[in-house]
């Protein structure tokens, strides 16, 4: 029984769509193309019916990664091979523009599939290769990844320049906090000079630790006066033998009152821990930073 060539120009309008009839040969030669794929490529069909698939549509020489003619041609073969339908991924494969458009190539992507038509032997007479133009989607897709870059590089100089900024407001509240503990080792330095007992005056007992309480009381202000000149890193480094345990423990109170209360904080010390060589107000400086 002979096997009757269809009629493609009925299967074409019955299933309209961008279609294009190969043989399988190794030129997969053009036997029958749609009018909508003619649309699409900017293509003649006497122009390219019984030439070569590849001949007509090369891959853009302006385009050293252009892949498009070899995956299509690995498609084809796995279709002759297995005899079966092969689904390619979406694939950028520019096409060329005839002389009346400008010349040159246009960026097109495509999503194709290749499917075979076998004759009463079983024989595979015909490769139907049909395809989607998904140019508008992919560019749409690219435009939405630029879009989502540039918004990420606009938030990372939001976050820089707020980082900057904060990093300003420190400055300035460290050389305000320098300002305020200088004026306040002053004050400290006239009350504490102003305890000290001439030589044989002798106070009684009640009067004599009320000095003491005065006395002790500015040597800690004194101590928060370091902690603002070390904060305004205009301190003078002292380093002695400390042990860390001690400055942690003494430095818990500060901290509890600095952080908010939905802020706890739990000490691990070692109680091994050895002595370090360090001056106490910048390890305390540290452990605030942190």
């Amino acid at each position: 029984m002979r096997f009757n060539q269809p009629d493609f120009k009925k299967l074409f309008e019955s299933a309209p769509g961008l279609y294009l009839v190969l043989s399988p040969s190794s030129d997969y030669s053009i036997i029958a193309v749609s009018n909508n794929y003619l649309k699409a490529t900017m293509t003649k069909r006497d122009e390219i019916l019984g030439h070569g698939l590849f001949d007509v549509f090369p891959d853009n020489p302006e385009d050293p990664s252009a892949s498009g003619t070899s995956n299509l041609r690995a498609s084809l073969e796995r279709v002759l091979k297995h005899q079966i339908s092969d689904t390619m991924a979406v694939q950028k494969y520019d096409i060329k523009r005839p002389a009346s458009e400008g010349g040159g190539f246009e960026e097109r992507f495509w999503s194709p599939i290749n499917f075979p038509v076998f004759n009463e032997e079983k024989c595979i007479q015909y490769i139907i290769h049909r395809v989607e133009d998904v140019t508008d989607f992919v560019k749409l897709k690219q435009d939405r990844l630029h879009q989502h870059k540039e918004t990420e590089k606009l938030r990372s100089r939001a976050d820089h320049l707020e980082k900057l900024r904060q990093s300003q407001r420190m400055e300035a509240m460290g050389q305000l906090a320098g300002g305020i503990a200088h004026d306040f080792n002053n004050i400290l330095a006239i009350i504490m000079l102003t305890c000290e007992t001439p030589p044989g005056v002798i106070l009684d007992d009640g009067l004599q630790k009320r000095f003491e309480t005065i006395k002790n009381t500015s040597a800690k202000a004194a101590m928060l006066t370091r902690q603002l000149l070390a904060f305004s890193r205009k301190q003078v480094l002292v380093p002695q033998s400390q042990n860390l345990n001690a400055i942690v423990a003494n430095l818990e109170n500060l901290l509890n009152r600095l952080l908010p209360e939905d802020i706890k904080i739990r000490s691990n010390l070692a109680a091994d821990l050895g002595n370090a060589l360090v001056d106490s107000v910048q390890i305390e400086q540290i452990i605030l930073n942190l």
